[in-house]
């Protein structure tokens, strides 16, 4: 019997072989989806990022959904910002809102949008109106764009 059970693993290495290769494959995909889609988290809110469209890989490319998802309502204002605040010149990408007992809401990037030079992420900022400061610290949530989806002009 022991004779019998060692063989049926020498005839079936080829099986588990292709099953392990199959299982390794899916996670290294799985791996490489969660580098397309990041996020960050502040106390009460989570700003995520999926990239789609035809230029989801190439830099610059802003084409996808942002997705807020806040345990407190209100209306959060996303803004293209650098590592310290807002960028200057930019209206705000979207107001979301969100109702008294939390949820989410999502942003659709149409095709042929740029990511704006110098942005390294964006930030959500929950204000019954636009707010005035709009410094990374006082973002309720942000997404820290992938350096190489960035646009870098030398």
């Amino acid at each position: 019997m022991q004779h019998g059970k060692q063989g049926y693993f020498v005839k079936n290495r080829r099986i588990f072989k292709r099953a392990l290769s199959v299982l390794l494959a899916v996670a290294v995909a799985v791996t490489l989806f969660t580098a397309a889609v990041g996020t960050f988290s502040a106390a009460n809110a989570t700003l995520s990022y999926s990239f789609s469209g035809a230029g989801a890989s190439l830099a610059g490319y802003a084409q996808g959904t942002i997705t807020l998802s806040a345990s407190t309502g209100g209306n959060y204002w996303l803004y293209w910002a650098d590592d310290s605040a807002a960028l200057d010149g930019y209206y705000p990408i979207a107001k979301l809102t969100i109702g008294s007992s939390g949820g989410s809401a999502s942003h659709t990037m149409p095709a042929q949008t740029a990511i704006p030079a110098g942005a390294t992420r964006f930030i959500a900022i929950c204000s019954g109106s636009e707010p005035s400061s709009r410094s990374v610290n006082v973002a309720s949530a942000g997404y820290v764009i992938p350096s190489g989806k960035r646009l870098n002009h030398t």
